[in-house]
């Protein structure tokens, strides 16, 4: 059978209990800092954001040059906002 508690036992459980929470909000917090931190997770990221933003560059302006040498074109139908083009 269990002993009975006294006023100074359920008074260091509750100290405890405390402690051990304010363990826990402080180890969340920086759990969630270091989740939502943008700048560290782009210093990470940095030479795979920069290959993909240099494509990306380079296709449009490919996609820039090959419209400028395309010359003569034709639409032939328009479908809202696409349309079938004739070039050449």
């Amino acid at each position: 059978m269990e002993a009975p508690r006294t006023p100074e036992t359920v008074a260091e459980d509750i100290q405890r209990e405390r402690e051990q929470l304010a363990q826990a909000v402080s180890h969340l917090r920086s759990e969630v800092r270091a989740a939502t931190d943008v700048r560290a997770l782009l210093r990470s990221k940095w030479p795979q954001i920069s290959a993909v933003a240099t494509l990306a560059v380079g296709a449009l302006a490919f996609r820039a040059v090959l419209r400028r040498r395309g010359g003569h074109e034709v639409t032939r139908m328009r479908f809202g906002r696409f349309s079938l083009v004739e070039r050449g």
